[in-house]
């Protein structure tokens, strides 16, 4: 299937973005049962992306990656029959899902012993409630160390290698990857999973990554 292929680099597409152009295209998601912990509409008014929700709506849309920052209480945001854990077991069920997610951990309750997990799998800390100049500073950072191409696809690898996949494989999927991005032809989850001879379970992780990677293929909106 790749044999014809001449052996092509993700740098090759120049994929990075000022922070200016991350502000407007990062969709970051607060999801707090406290309305007014979080400055969301202040940061709105900055020209920040942010939407609401007071407990976890639509698990689905997180699964897919709707977002590309979730700020995550710990505590209230979501039922016992979704999770016994609140807020810890969503993070782990999101991590699962999308190793690449960033996601914030947002509490008061500070570095807690008995939560430990929530705060060391989340990708950052933030305290609750916290300002609008705490907030820029870290979403800012976060949009230039992990907002980035380079990211998601250092963890899609990962999650390849992981899967004991051969380096050969990785290589040749990358090369498909760059010239389909080249013709602007979106890879199909079916299409992964035969290329890189994966489960369809993490097939379907790949698919989400290498979608958080598309974003800076195809314009802003």
């Amino acid at each position: 299937m790749f044999g014809w292929f001449k052996q092509q680099s993700i740098g090759e597409l120049n994929l990075g973005l000022p922070l200016s152009e991350a502000r407007k295209r990062a969709r970051i998601l607060v999801i707090d049962d406290e309305p007014s912990a979080f400055p969301v509409k202040l940061l709105q008014d900055e020209g920040y992306n942010v939407q609401y929700w007071e407990k976890v709506k639509n698990l689905r849309s997180l699964e897919e990656g709707e977002f590309d920052v979730i700020i995550l209480d710990i505590a209230g945001i979501s039922s016992p029959e979704m999770s016994r854990q609140d807020g810890l077991g969503v993070l782990q069920h999101l991590k699962k899902y999308n190793p690449g997610q960033i996601i914030v951990a947002y509490s008061g309750q500070s570095f807690d012993l008995g939560q430990q997990k929530f705060f060391q799998q989340a990708d950052d800390f933030l305290g609750k409630p916290s300002d609008l100049l705490e907030c820029k500073q870290k979403i800012d950072q976060l949009l230039q160390s992990k907002f980035t191409a380079a990211h998601y696809w250092n963890t899609l690898v990962e999650v390849l290698k992981k899967s004991d996949t051969p380096e050969t494989t990785i290589k040749k999927f990358e090369t498909l990857f760059v010239r389909k991005a080249k013709q602007n032809q979106p890879l199909t989850a079916e299409a992964i999973i035969s290329a890189c001879k994966v489960s369809k379970e993490v097939g379907q992780t790949i698919f989400t990554l290498v979608g958080f990677v598309w974003k800076f293929i195809k314009p802003g909106p």
